[in-house]
């Protein structure tokens, strides 16, 4: 219920804009922490991801994607998320979240996440976003407006950070469980 009335307040203004954008624009949404984003007076980490998944869904609104999303029954997935905290955003402090695509590929799209407050960057995020319709990954080429891959001087670096991370993430998992 928290993130909610953000939502609705995200849809509407989307809903209002005239043309799709292209797709190096950039979200750029301004908010307000308030008590319930909090804990012990500053934001708590799961809110981070909360308010990345409003960035996301800005941006899929900005490039046109989407309708085509909801008109097709597809699901939007977060493969993974890397985020690092520089310095913390406290009660009733106003911050900025810029998203934007770094990289994209057949399938999957690459996005940077960064919350800025008074002109610094508190912290910084990289998530990877497929498309899934009933159990498969929706290739990019099926939508409108995508004009093919687009990437970024790290990628390489980006590449290795999640196949690193996986790799110890699975072996945790074995380890464990």
């Amino acid at each position: 219920m928290r993130m909610h009335l953000r939502l609705v307040l995200l849809m509407i203004r989307a809903f209002f804009r005239l043309k799709p954008h292209q797709l190096n624009d950039q979200s750029i949404i301004c908010f307000r922490v308030m008590p319930w984003d909090c804990v012990l007076r500053y934001m708590g980490n799961d809110r981070y991801h909360s308010f990345m998944d409003l960035g996301r869904l800005d941006l899929a609104f900005r490039l046109g994607w989407a309708k085509t999303i909801y008109k097709n029954w597809w699901t939007p997935q977060v493969v993974g998320c890397h985020i690092r905290y520089e310095s913390p955003i406290g009660l009733f402090d106003q911050f900025f979240l810029r998203t934007y695509i770094i990289r994209t590929d057949g399938a999957c799209v690459w996005m940077a996440h960064q919350f800025e407050k008074d002109g610094t960057i508190c912290s910084s995020a990289i998530s990877k976003m497929v498309v899934v319709s009933k159990s498969r990954i929706v290739p990019l080429w099926k939508f409108s407006n995508y004009k093919g891959m687009r990437q970024w001087p790290f990628q390489k670096s980006t590449e290795r950070l999640f196949n690193n991370v996986n790799a110890v993430l699975k072996e945790l998992k074995a380890s464990f469980f």
